[in-house]
C-alpha cells in the first residue's frame, strides 16, 4: 500500500495462491484475506489464519488506527468493515449509551475493544461482555441485535 489508501492483490497464478499459513500485519494496516465471498480480518502478528490458513485466494491492505485503550468501536459490517462508531469512558469508571434512534441500533456486526476496558451489549434483558485482544469480527447472536452498549474498567 504504497499511497496511504488501499492495496489489492489476486493470488491466482501466484505462488501465495492457496499456500498462506501465517502472515505479519503492519502497525497502522489492516490486512484482508479473502476465499471466495469469504473475507476474514487480521491485525498485527498472525500465527494461525484459521479458515483461511492454505485457502487465501486474495489479500487487501487497508489503513487502519487502533482503537483507544478506553474506547469501544462497533462497526455495521462484519470482519470491522462498514462505518465505524468510536464510544469511549472518559470518567474512568462507566460509560452508557442507548442506541435508539441512532444508527447503531440493531446495526452492528463486529467490535473493537481497547485494551482497558471491556464492553457489554445489550438486546433487552440479554446481554454479552466483550474483551480486550479478541476478535470479535462477527458476532453471533447479537449481530444486528444490539440496542445499547456498556463500557467498564477491565480490571
Amino acid at each position: 500500500m504504497n499511497d496511504g489508501s488501499y492495496f489489492h492483490v489476486n493470488f491466482s497464478g501466484l505462488v501465495e495462491n492457496n499456500n498462506i499459513e501465517s502472515m505479519e500485519v503492519g502497525k497502522n494496516v489492516k490486512a484482508v484475506l479473502w476465499n471466495g465471498d469469504t473475507a476474514g480480518t487480521f491485525f498485527r502478528n498472525n500465527p494461525n489464519l484459521g479458515q483461511f490458513s492454505n485457502r487465501a485466494q486474495a489479500l487487501e491492505i487497508y489503513p487502519f488506527k487502533e482503537v483507544a485503550p478506553t474506547c469501544v468501536r462497533l462497526w455495521t459490517k462484519e470482519n470491522f468493515q462498514g462505518q465505524p462508531f468510536d464510544h469511549c469512558m472518559n470518567n474512568g469508571s462507566y460509560f452508557h449509551v442507548n442506541f435508539a434512534g441512532s444508527a447503531e441500533n440493531n446495526n452492528i456486526e463486529s467490535i473493537e475493544v481497547g485494551k482497558r476496558v471491556k464492553a457489554v451489549l445489550w438486546n433487552g434483558v440479554e446481554n454479552r461482555t466483550f474483551l480486550p485482544s479478541h476478535d470479535y469480527s462477527r458476532l453471533g447472536e447479537f449481530r444486528n441485535r444490539a440496542q445499547s452498549l456498556e463500557i467498564y474498567p477491565s480490571n
